[in-house]
């Protein structure tokens, strides 16, 4: 496996290389995208995500290029993706070669996000890499005059095993290219897979060991200059003056600029750019603005969780009426609240362009290359088709990278310098400028049944809209994601939503609005077991049935989200219980706890924590998951996927709290906004589920049953109920 390339690279190379076999997806062989991308990129039908895209390419030296058309953000994607396509193939691994694919009437929507990279690509890849795998085959059964069936591909080469010849498919290129397309090729069966399910290091993993990889801040060109942007410190402040001269002054300095953003700084290195912008000394007028605080904000959202939602996500039964109608002692409610969340990435935001004449090119690590091409060319005054997107690894992306806001600064600061233009974020314009993930508080109150279920359910949250934040209409269903879909059976269910306006820019944070809904309402069916005298796991089993979500699956033949499958769930919690020794006797002061959910109805997870609160202090000890994804790719990448879903968790749940004063951001720095270290780590456990399923996701599922199951795990071993995050000793200790 050699190192990633450019898609530019790939079609320069295919052109000059006579005789090399491409294949493309033709579009009815292509799937549909998560509902969510088309909040963020309205222009693209997920339809066409990948119709048309040259996807494989078999060069006459018997290289195999494949083309990866997903951003690379740790998650495996380069590794995965190649997996898929190659196994169909029966590509030699050790021959095959990666290209990013880059934004172009090709690709025309390359969006990393929502845990889906390998579930819309399973399908189409297989069919490219079985379309060329027929076409080589026929090539080399016409060649020697023998059946077509009784050829196959292995490892780069064409066999024919009764006359124990094989041919590589390099020799084949030339007569396959001739040969029509197949429009149905036959796909391999799971049980002969060498590839596919099989633990494979990751193809980045040397060169980012090595420090040879290339991510946004790596990039370098020629005549290459750089920036800084002094924005405003309050949403919609406005400057009032700024001293240019005394940054043009500073050693280094080229020019100062006025930019979508801010005011830029622009020098021959990054450090005389941060002097210079420092020397701007600027003084805003802050606005109406400036009297946020999330304080008060916080207390806002708790208030109205009293009063109806404005929006009701689902109702079945009669919710309201069951509660009012039920004995005092029979009603359970709880309010729950989760912070503002940063997303904290390793890399601060950046972005290099250089502007030539009526072309742009951009270098970037991001999630959404098309809308950096979209956005550069308004920018510009061009036609997307006149910007070039290279996409680089990205430092770190868990929903932060949809959002290019430095591309247009990058683009028209080169234009206006004559040169290529890095624009760099510092650690505290990356905290200050995020795009969050909103403050929640949610009301939750239910009654039970003499038979100890419960009888009505009732879930209202109050938290800012993240679809508002992007210029569009409070999107009811990405906002009660957790909530909406609660699993288990109830009668009467009733699930609440209002919007309330926030001056901060809110975005997509990994697992979503899954992960402050997930919160309330597993660690809320902690409070309904203890309330019915059972045990937790027991509780959960009992309340999945047959009837299940049964108002939300889509009838027969009709189009909607995947049906909810109960004995998924039912499994991964047994699983969960038998490999964390869930009934197993433990000291005092230690304790465990459980959450489980269905995410978007793909991937199954449950999970165990168990936590120590001896000696006035408390201490994650043990994580252990068991996840259902269905067939699974890499298993050494869903383990990594899992670990690191776990210190993700971890930190919303113990450290994770981006508070404002004054309008601004009052934590700038991992000093003061903490996220997981060495000492946070607890022993990890995964434990996957059989492939019984195609595809499904991995990045996102695995996070929000993390902070539900360790307020349980608290409330075990303290009899203590936390429903505030972040928790820590100080919360439960005083």
């Amino acid at each position: 496996m050699s190192a990633p390339e450019s898609r530019r690279e790939f079609l320069r190379v295919s052109g000059a290389t006579l005789g090399a076999l491409v294949i493309g997806i033709p579009s009815a062989l292509t799937a549909p995208l998560r509902r969510l991308d088309a909040a963020t990129v309205p222009d693209h039908d997920g339809a066409d995500a990948l119709s048309s895209g040259r996807y494989v390419r078999i060069d006459t030296d018997g290289t195999v290029t494949i083309v990866v058309a997903r951003s690379e953000m740790g998650q495996g994607a380069r590794t995965a993706l190649p997996m898929i396509l190659a196994e169909e193939l029966g590509a030699d691994w050790q021959r095959v070669r990666l290209v990013q694919a880059e934004p172009s009437a090709t690709f025309r929507m390359l969006s990393t996000g929502g845990s889906e990279a390998v579930s819309s690509h399973w399908t189409p890849l297989r069919q490219a890499g079985a379309a060329a795998r027929e076409m080589l085959c026929s090539a080399a059964a016409t060649r020697w005059g023998v059946p077509v069936d009784s050829v196959r591909a292995v490892r780069g080469t064409v066999v024919h095993e009764a006359s124990q010849r094989s041919v590589p498919f390099g020799e084949l290129v030339t007569a396959a290219a001739a040969l029509p397309v197949p429009k149905e090729p036959a796909l391999g069966d799971s049980a002969s897979y060498t590839l596919v399910g099989k633990p494979m290091r990751r193809v980045d993993g040397p060169a980012i060991v090595h420090g040879t990889a290339t991510y946004g801040l790596d990039v370098r060109v020629p005549g290459m200059l750089f920036a800084s942007v002094e924005m405003p410190p309050v949403p919609g402040a406005t400057v009032v003056k700024f001293n240019a001269a005394a940054a043009r002054a500073v050693s280094g300095v080229r020019d100062v600029v006025e930019v979508p953003t801010g005011i830029a700084v622009v020098a021959e290195s990054t450090w005389a750019a941060l002097k210079g912008r420092r020397a701007l000394a600027v003084v805003w007028n802050e606005g109406a603005n400036a009297t946020f605080d999330s304080t008060v904000f916080r207390a806002t959202l708790r208030a109205r969780t009293a009063t109806a939602g404005s929006i009701t996500a689902r109702q079945v039964g009669d919710a309201p009426k069951a509660l009012a109608a039920s004995p005092a002692a029979r009603r359970i409610e709880a309010t729950y609240e989760s912070p503002f969340q940063a997303h904290a990435t390793m890399e601060p935001q950046n972005c290099t362009a250089h502007v030539t004449g009526t072309a742009c090119t951009v270098w970037v690590g991001t999630q959404e290359p098309g809308d950096v091409q979209r956005s550069v060319a308004k920018a510009l005054g061009l036609t997307p088709e006149q910007v070039t997107v290279h996409v680089t690894l990205l430092g770190g992306g868990f929903g932060r990278r949809i959002v290019n806001d430095n591309a247009p600064d990058a683009a028209l600061l080169s234009r206006k310098m004559s040169a290529p233009v890095q624009v760099v974020w510092s650690r505290t314009d990356d905290f200050a400028h995020d795009w969050y993930q909103p403050m929640s508080a949610a009301r939750l109150s239910a009654t039970l049944g003499p038979d100890k279920r419960p009888q009505a359910w009732q879930h209202r949250i109050v938290a800012p809209a993240v679809t508002a934040s992007f210029g569009g209409t409070v999107a009811m269903e990405a906002e009660t994601l957790g909530a909406l879909d609660v699993p288990y059976s109830i009668p009467n269910v009733r699930v609440e939503y209002t919007h309330v306006p926030t001056p901060v820019n809110m975005g997509w944070w990994r697992a979503i609005e899954y992960v402050p809904n997930v919160f309330a309402r597993e660690a809320f069916l902690d409070e309904l077991a203890v309330a019915a005298g059972m045990d937790a796991l027991d509780y959960r089993l009992m309340l999945l049935d047959e009837t299940s979500l049964q108002d939300l699956r889509p009838a027969p033949g009709t189009k909607g989200p995947a049906p909810f499958n109960v004995d998924r769930l039912r499994r991964v919690l047994q699983e969960v219980a038998v490999k964390a020794g869930w009934h197993m006797p433990l000291p005092k002061g230690v304790g465990r706890g459980l959450a489980c959910l269905s995410y978007d109805n793909r991937s199954y997870v449950a999970q165990v924590a168990e936590v120590d609160t001896r000696g006035g202090r408390l201490k994650v000890r043990k994580i252990v998951t068991a996840i259902d994804v269905g067939l699974v790719v890499n298993p050494l990448g869903l383990t990594a996927q899992v670990e690191s879903a776990v210190a993700w968790a971890l930190t919303a749940t113990l450290h994770g709290d981006m508070r404002f004063a004054r309008g601004r951001a009052a934590r700038t720095s991992f000093a003061e906004y903490r996220v997981t270290g060495l000492t946070d780590m607890p022993a990890i456990e995964t434990h996957i589920m059989p492939p019984d399923y195609p595809p499904s996701g991995a990045g996102e599922p695995p996070v929000p049953a993390i902070a539900p199951a360790i307020v349980n795990a608290i409330f075990a071993a303290t009899g203590k109920r936390v429903r505030s995050l972040p928790v820590s000793a100080a919360t439960l200790f005083g």
